[in-house]
């Protein structure tokens, strides 16, 4: 049935599925807006890069994402979308290194392969998976409340402090 205090039940009872969905988020999101957002602020001002180059950068990157989504929720129906989750979040760890140093060449050629992988290939492949995942976190009578507040809470935390711990 519809809950009365969906919130309510949510800390009482599907705690652990909060803190789940709230860790990927901050996860996802944090890599999200160092790939996407703080690489295009530090580009510009500090290494001399034109604006055109970092907005085009992302454009081709969006481009192979609209194909990588797609791929990458098929791989979860193969492997499981967990699994394509971790993998993917392993992977964005371990290329944080090689993202920045291809950023500092400050050349063309470099940050187009650095946003691109980045934002067209490793965040799809943590996006891709999160409506089965999440969803999967929670019974039907707290699963809404339960990603949607995980969710907004962690892309806020995220938000906020992904661009200051990058600095």
């Amino acid at each position: 049935g519809i809950e009365k205090a969906p919130l309510l039940t949510l800390l009482k009872k599907d705690f652990k599925g909060l803190v789940v969905v709230l860790l990927v988020a901050i996860g996802y999101n944090a890599l999200s807006y160092i790939f996407k957002t703080f690489s295009l602020a530090y580009l510009t001002l500090y290494k001399g890069v034109s604006a055109n180059t970092t907005s085009l950068s992302v454009t081709i990157a969006s481009l192979i994402a609209i194909f990588a989504v797609p791929c990458f929720g098929a791989l979860c129906d193969r492997w499981s979308s967990k699994k394509v989750l971790m993998a993917g979040g392993a992977l964005s760890a371990m290329f944080a290194y090689t993202f920045m140093q291809l950023l500092e060449t400050g050349q063309s050629s470099w940050i187009f392969i650095a946003i691109g992988f980045a934002t067209g290939v490793l965040a799809p492949m943590m996006f891709a998976p999160q409506g089965s995942f999440l969803s999967r976190q929670f019974p039907t009578n707290t699963r809404s409340s339960g990603v949607g507040t995980g969710r907004e809470i962690g892309t806020a935390i995220a938000g906020g402090l992904a661009p200051l711990g990058a600095l």
